[in-house]
């Protein structure tokens, strides 16, 4: 034991047992070490390992766990020299003790056994060898054993210098990889309720997130992928000037500027009166030109793909102009770059179900059934659960309402909270006060105006057929079934089912848990069989129509004899005689490339595209017919 000044008298029983004393204690420190500097820089995933939410802020676990690392810091001296250090060396054993009786014994302790236990392994051995050394000093009547646990004051203090030395090495490489690649920072604040809803982020950037100067340069890298743009337009997702990310993309450092989506992804379209006129948002309504599967395969196509080389993307990188220092090359070619390939690969894995469905398509989603599969670990069965992108508008909630198209919530904050968690956000790093924000906004937010010529007189009319045929029954705001579930056997109603059998018992009740331990758990989650009676306002920017979006307009909705069995969507050009988006493939050969490359082909004969269902006003007159579409523009 001459490496820590114990160069006489081994055979002394003082000296053994001081020795493993000292032994056991430095052990302890360096597992105190272990535990402390993660939970510094990664509480949320530590306590995650540990199935433990952290539910306060993240800065409590990162202080506890700094001031775990002072106080072990205060053990050294008694390890090293018990005799001489004494007050250090029974610091370190009573310490544990009270570790230990914090976490076995009180009545705060809820699961935290583990952490007295680690205490209690250590003030046990670490109690008797002290115990033990000292009552061997106390028996020899002489300074030998002080001289020989003291020993060479160059061997002692060559050893504090490596043991400190090597500490200051570990805080520096650990405050380099917390700075470097997960110190958050707070996410940009829009003064703006409609920028943050396009902009703001909602926490899908901590785990989710892709680093942001790779994934702008994944289009030039994969071109051909990516319809030959240089951006993520060919996905129908929208830029706007002063912007080089598009709307529905939040951005956010953590440790590295990371990318993620939130609300307006979906939730913000466009709408041109001609081909040749400038397209206008539809801030909260449904992003009818936007195909996310369409998105979500090309990441991982890419990453799939030979050109995913660090050299190939970092060439990419340099050619936008990113900032990258010498040390954010490294990371980026050796981690950032790597682990990107490797999540989007599992991705594809994760998502590898839909290709046996069909394609969801422009302005549609399937948005529960990756959660069942995903989030909630249930078995992947063969439900189909796509459906018609919402719109978000005067979401203010009513007594007995319903939400989502079968309605299986009834909370509106429950509703934009789990969809979140859809769209990646974690336990941990959803923006709870974000989304309150974006909520209030929604339930403010109205739909724009229908913005061409309605006859007043025919209008007048179509009020009266609506109010009398039936219509205002369900969908006018206040009466006895608006936002309520109508089921789906219902004479006149009939729309196809798959949605509302995706949604399972199974899947509710382990939805209804997920949240559990959090300050914000589920509790509104429904089973039901049927659709919710929807309100009809900003109705004219709702096409297509039914759950699935498989009637391109309103006149097909009301002429059920006369809806088409294939026609394309996400064109955004605006038909104001059959009250919806242009469908059908033009005759020009050169529009025709251009239609084709904005849309996609929907075939109502598949599975949960069925387009029968809601016949509700069919035997009314032509005339009447044609009133009520009149009306129904306007609201």
């Amino acid at each position: 034991m001459s490496g820590w000044g114990l160069s006489t008298r081994r055979s002394d029983p003082g000296i053994k047992w001081g020795s493993w004393f000292g032994r056991v204690v430095l052990v302890g420190v360096f597992v105190n070490i272990a535990l402390a500097l993660p939970t510094v820089l990664l509480p949320n995933l530590l306590l995650g390992v540990l199935q433990r939410p952290l539910t306060q802020e993240p800065m409590w676990a990162n202080f506890a766990a700094f001031l775990l690392i002072l106080l072990s810091q205060f053990y050294i001296p008694g390890a090293i020299d018990p005799v001489r250090y004494r007050a250090s060396a029974w610091l370190s054993v009573i310490a544990r003790f009270g570790g230990a009786s914090f976490f076995l014994v009180t009545p705060y302790r809820h699961d935290w056994w583990l952490f007295g236990l680690i205490d209690l392994s250590f003030f046990v051995p670490q109690g008797i060898l002290l115990a033990l050394a000292e009552r061997a000093a106390t028996a020899q009547q002489d300074g030998g054993l002080r001289r020989a646990l003291t020993g060479s004051l160059r061997a002692r203090w060559r050893w504090i210098a490596i043991l400190a030395g090597a500490l200051g090495v570990a805080a520096l490489l650990s405050f380099v990889t917390w700075y470097k690649l997960f110190r958050e920072v707070p996410a940009t604040e829009y003064a703006s309720d409609e920028d943050n809803f396009k902009y703001g982020s909602i926490g899908t950037e901590d785990e989710s997130g892709i680093p942001l100067y790779l994934w702008k340069a994944l289009p030039r890298v994969c071109p051909n992928l990516a319809g030959g743009r240089s951006d993520y337009s060919a996905f129908g997702m929208l830029y706007e000037p002063g912007h080089d990310t598009p709307i529905g993309m939040s951005i956010r450092t953590i440790g590295f500027p990371r990318i993620g989506v939130n609300c307006g992804v979906c939730h913000t379209g466009t709408v041109r009166d001609r081909d040749d006129a400038p397209p206008r948002l539809t801030v909260g309504g449904a992003a009818i030109q936007f195909d996310s599967q369409a998105y979500v395969r090309f990441l991982s196509a890419c990453a799939a793909d030979p050109r995913f080389t660090p050299d190939r993307i970092l060439d990419e990188i340099d050619r936008d102009g990113a900032p990258l220092s010498w040390l954010d090359r490294l990371l980026y070619r050796h981690v950032l770059i790597p682990q990107t390939q490797k999540a989007l690969l599992k991705q594809r894995e994760a998502f590898a179900w839909t290709n046996t469905r069909p394609r969801w398509g422009r302005g549609r989603v399937d948005p529960f059934n990756p959660p069942k599969f995903g989030i909630l670990k249930l078995p992947v069965d063969d439900t189909t659960g796509t459906i018609d992108i919402m719109t978000l508008w005067n979401m203010t909630p009513t007594e007995g309402a319903s939400y989502h198209w079968d309605g299986l919530n009834t909370d509106l904050g429950e509703v934009e909270r789990s969809s979140a968690l859809g769209d990646g956000v974690t336990l941990h790093s959803i923006a709870l006060g974000n989304l309150e924000r974006i909520k209030h906004w929604i339930t403010h937010n109205p739909p724009p105006r229908y913005p061409y010529p309605v006859d007043p007189a025919r209008r007048e009319q179509g009020k009266r057929v609506f109010e009398t045929a039936g219509c205002a029954d369900c969908h006018a705001p206040g009466s006895k079934r608006f936002r309520t579930v109508i089921p789906v056997d219902e004479p006149g109603l009939g729309t196809d089912r798959h949605r509302i059998d995706m949604w399972t018992v199974e899947a509710k009740n382990a939805y209804q848990k997920y949240a559990d331990g959090t300050s914000w758990p589920f509790r509104h989650f429904q089973k039901t069989n049927g659709y919710v009676a929807l309100p009809l306002d900003g109705l004219w920017l709702r096409a297509p129509y039914l759950h699935n979006g498989s009637v391109p307009t309103l006149y097909h909705l009301l002429n059920p004899d006369q809806r088409v069995a294939r026609f394309f969507r996400g064109y955004d050009v605006y038909d104001p005689k059959l009250v919806g988006f242009v469908f059908e493939l033009p005759t020009d050969p050169a529009k025709a490339e251009d239609f084709r490359r904005r849309t996609t082909e929907l075939d109502t004969s598949l599975p949960g595209n069925d387009n029968h269902g809601h016949t509700y006003g069919k035997d009314l007159p032509p005339d009447d017919k044609a009133a009520l579409i009149e009306y129904l523009k306007t609201l």
